[in-house]
């Protein structure tokens, strides 16, 4: 009987297993789909700079003819040694512009705001600008100040205010918006934000920044967990 017992629960316990494999691989096949959708193709024109206004448009978005003479378009490239790099063409009549090839990072995502072109680079939790300098394009690093004038609505959480890479909040009842900023050079490379309550949470498409409206745990980690070789920040959001 116990012999039976045990064959039971080894098959019930299989059968999760196969299940719980199923279900991730649905998930897997789900996300990448829906990322591919997002994902620009390779060849499509992106990014608009002029030249003489010294402003960034969305190409996609222009109703007008491009001046090749002074707009500079930025079109996505294939980087055959890192393909996971962010790669444009630059597509320009203008001789005086270097048309060399803009590397960004691995997984950024670039966006407008105003007339502007940021980037945001995923591995070391960091926020550029995209600056024209009349020659070729160059990546300037937003401080702290220029990042809360970008996101308003959100706060600030800046790695050197941990201490041992721990972290204790007071919050309010009203929903809170929440950026974490590499200020110290620290590498995120395949660090996500998690907590053991999932559903509390909201993570932005920007992978450092969240929402909440209640007291809650989270972890700055990678997929293996806390290590040694790549340890956990923890922040602890509390009731005032």
């Amino acid at each position: 009987m116990k012999n039976f017992k045990i064959i039971i629960f080894a098959l019930l316990a299989l059968i999760f297993i196969l299940l719980f494999i199923f279900g991730v691989d649905v998930s897997d096949k789900t996300s990448s789909k829906n990322m591919s959708d997002k994902v620009p193709r390779i060849g499509q024109n992106l990014w608009v700079y002029n030249i003489q206004q010294h402003q960034w448009h969305n190409y996609l978005k222009h109703d007008y003819e491009i001046d090749k003479n002074n707009e500079i378009i930025l079109r996505i490239k294939q980087d055959s040694q890192n393909p996971d790099v962010t790669a444009y063409d630059l597509v320009t009549e203008n001789e005086d512009v270097t048309s060399k090839n803009l590397f960004i990072s691995e997984g950024s995502i670039e966006f407008i705001v105003g007339n502007k072109l940021y980037t945001y680079h995923p591995r070391t939790f960091e926020y550029f600008e995209i600056v024209f300098n009349g020659f070729n394009f160059v990546m300037r690093r937003l401080e702290t100040n220029a990042i809360t004038k970008l996101f308003p609505d959100y706060k600030i959480i800046k790695l050197s205010d941990f201490n041992n890479r721990k972290l204790d909040i007071n919050i309010s009842k009203d929903k809170q918006n929440y950026i974490i900023i590499n200020d110290i050079g620290e590498s995120f490379y395949r660090y996500y934000i998690t907590t053991d309550d999932i559903n509390k949470i909201e993570i932005n498409q920007f992978s450092n920044q969240f929402s909440f409206n209640e007291p809650l745990k989270i972890k700055l980690q990678r997929f293996e967990g806390c290590t040694k070789s790549y340890p956990c920040y923890e922040i602890n959001f509390m009731n005032e």
